[in-house]
C-alpha cells in the first residue's frame, strides 16, 4: 500500500509499505477520506507537544480524521463486518486506570494519539483502528464521516462550556473546529451566537452555518461588539478557537459575570498572563478541552440528520499521491482555505 510518513521535522514523503493486518480486536479499513488538521502541521514541524517532550517519535503515518470502508476484521471483533463504513477516535486511552473510568481516556497517562503519536493514521491507502475506539458511519458521505472527529472536538468543547438553552456564546476564530463549534453550540440550545475572524470568506461562511453575527477583528473591536451584542452583559459561554493570546486575552474580557471560557485552540506552550481580580470579580470558569470523548455517536448523529453540516467547510480535495500540494496548501492558509481533505481511494 502506499502510505504518507513523516519521517523527522519537515521531512514527508509518500512510501510503499507493506499491507497491515488487523489485530483480533481490530478493524482493517480503506481508507476513503482523510483530514489535513492544524495538528498535523505541528508534527509536521516537531514542535507539538508530543515530540517536543519526546513522547513521540518519528517516523509517523500522520491522519486522526478519517474514514472508510472495512474490508478485513480480527477474531474477536463482534460490531463490524465487511463492507461497513466506518471512522474511529484519535485519542486511545487504556480504559483502565481512573481517568478513563471518569470517562477522559483523551487525557489517559497512557495515552497514545492516532496519526499524532505513538500510533499510526489514516494518510494510507490501509489503517487498522480498534473495534473500541471505532464507529459506524453508515449513511454518511466519506468526507462527512471524516468531519465525524473535528465535529467530535466541537461537541465536546460545547459540553464542556455547559452550552445550554438560551445561552449567548460568543465563538472566537472561524476556522473548520471553529465553524463546527458555531453548529455544535446552536445543537446544544444556543439562543445567539457571534463569532469572530480576521477572513471575510470566513465569516460569510459562519454566517451561512448559523451564526447571528460576525466581527471581522482586523476592522472592528471585538469587545465593543460583545458590548453590543450582549447589551453590556458578555456572554454566558466563550469558546477561544484560534490558539491566539490576545483572542485568549478578548475570551476572559468579553465573558459575563459567572461566564464560561473555553480553551480550544492550541498554544504551543505560550505563557499566558490575564488580570485574575478580573477573573474573580465575574467569578469566570475558565477549563480547557482535549479531543472528543463520548461525543462521537452524538457527532455522527449530528451529521446524519444535517443539523451540522460538515460539507461545506471542505474547501479543497487531493489525491494522496497529490499530498505536496495539499500540505503546502494548508501550511500556507488563506482566507479560502479551510479543510483540506486527502483521498486515498481516489
Amino acid at each position: 500500500m502506499l502510505a504518507l510518513r513523516i519521517r523527522a521535522p519537515h521531512d514527508l514523503a509518500l512510501e510503499e509499505l507493506p499491507d497491515p493486518h488487523p489485530g483480533p480486536d481490530e478493524v482493517l479499513v480503506e481508507v476513503q477520506a482523510a483530514g489535513i488538521c492544524g495538528t498535523d502541521l505541528e508534527v509536521l514541524r516537531g514542535v507539538h507537544e508530543a515530540y517536543r517532550t519526546g513522547r513521540g517519535s518519528f517516523p509517523i503515518t500522520p491522519g486522526h480524521e478519517w474514514s472508510g470502508i472495512v474490508r478485513a476484521v480480527g477474531s474477536k471483533v463482534t460490531r463490524f463486518a465487511v463492507g461497513d463504513v466506518v471512522t474511529g477516535e484519535t485519542g486511545l486511552g487504556c480504559l483502565r486506570c481512573e481517568v478513563c473510568l471518569r470517562g477522559r481516556h483523551s487525557i489517559c497517562p497512557d495515552l497514545v494519539e492516532t496519526g499524532i503519536f505513538n500510533r499510526d493514521g489514516a494518510m494510507r491507502q490501509l489503517h487498522v483502528h480498534p473495534e473500541v475506539f471505532t464507529h459506524s458511519a453508515a449513511g454518511l458521505s466519506p468526507m462527512q464521516a471524516a468531519m465525524a472527529e473535528p465535529t467530535a472536538v466541537a461537541l465536546h468543547s460545547c459540553r464542556r462550556g455547559r452550552v445550554g438553552v438560551g445561552d449567548k456564546v460568543a465563538v472566537l476564530g472561524c476556522g473548520p473546529i471553529g465553524l463546527l463549534v458555531i453548529q455544535t453550540a446552536r445543537a446544544c440550545g444556543a439562543s445567539a451566537v457571534l463569532a469572530t475572524s480576521r477572513s471575510q470568506p470566513k465569516l460569510d461562511k459562519a454566517l451561512e452555518l448559523g451564526a447571528d453575527r460576525v466581527v471581522n477583528v482586523a476592522a472592528e473591536d471585538i469587545r465593543a461588539a460583545a458590548d453590543d451584542f450582549t447589551r453590556g452583559k458578555g456572554f454566558d459561554v466563550v469558546l477561544e478557537c484560534t490558539g491566539n493570546l490576545e483572542a485568549a486575552d478578548e475570551a476572559l474580557d468579553i465573558a459575563g459575570r459567572l461566564g464560561r471560557v473555553v480553551i480550544v485552540g492550541a498554544y504551543r506552550s505560550q505563557p499566558f498572563c490575564h488580570d485574575i481580580d478580573r477573573l474573580i470579580g465575574k467569578e469566570l470558569d475558565v477549563m480547557g478541552t482535549c479531543g472528543g470523548p463520548h461525543a462521537y455517536a452524538d457527532s455522527l448523529d449530528l451529521l446524519r440528520r444535517g443539523v451540522v453540516k460538515a460539507e461545506p467547510i471542505v474547501s479543497h480535495c487531493f489525491a494522496l499521491t497529490q499530498y505536496e500540494q495539499a500540505f503546502a496548501l494548508a501550511e500556507q492558509g488563506g482566507p479560502d482555505v479551510l479543510k483540506i481533505m486527502l483521498l486515498p481511494a481516489g
